[in-house]
């Protein structure tokens, strides 16, 4: 097999292992525009800067800015994130990760990994 194939049944394999932790988030399960908005929160998370309400609500999801503030607080309701005042300007509200929503993610870290190693794909120098 080669490694792309490999790579695209990595891939398959991650799918279908990330919808199983999608159904283990019970009564607080993501809809597609709250998961969408979640990994755009994610990634830019990863940056390691501030990200203020409106950065988030223009984030790359797809989704009007209408609706990117419902599923924001919806995310915040479900506790995927919090919102922590500026504390020179209380106008201004950051967006900031949970310990749930870091485990979320650590499971699908842990699905991508299995997915790799069950295809066969190293992860060795990843």
């Amino acid at each position: 097999m080669s490694s792309v194939d490999r790579l695209a049944l990595a891939y398959a394999r991650f799918i279908n292992f990330s919808a199983s932790v999608r159904q283990l988030t019970g009564p607080s399960a993501l809809d597609a525009a709250e998961e969408r908005m979640l990994h755009c929160l994610a990634a830019a998370w990863s940056m390691d800067h501030p990200l203020t309400v409106l950065q988030a609500m223009a984030l790359p999801h797809g989704l009007s800015q209408s609706t990117a503030h419902r599923r924001l607080t919806q995310l915040r309701k479900k506790g995927f994130m919090n919102l922590k005042t500026d504390e020179h300007d209380a106008r201004v509200r950051y967006v900031e990760s949970t310990d749930k929503a870091q485990r979320y993610f650590s499971q699908l870290g842990r699905c991508m990994v299995e997915a790799l190693k069950e295809s066969g794909v190293s992860t060795r120098g990843a």
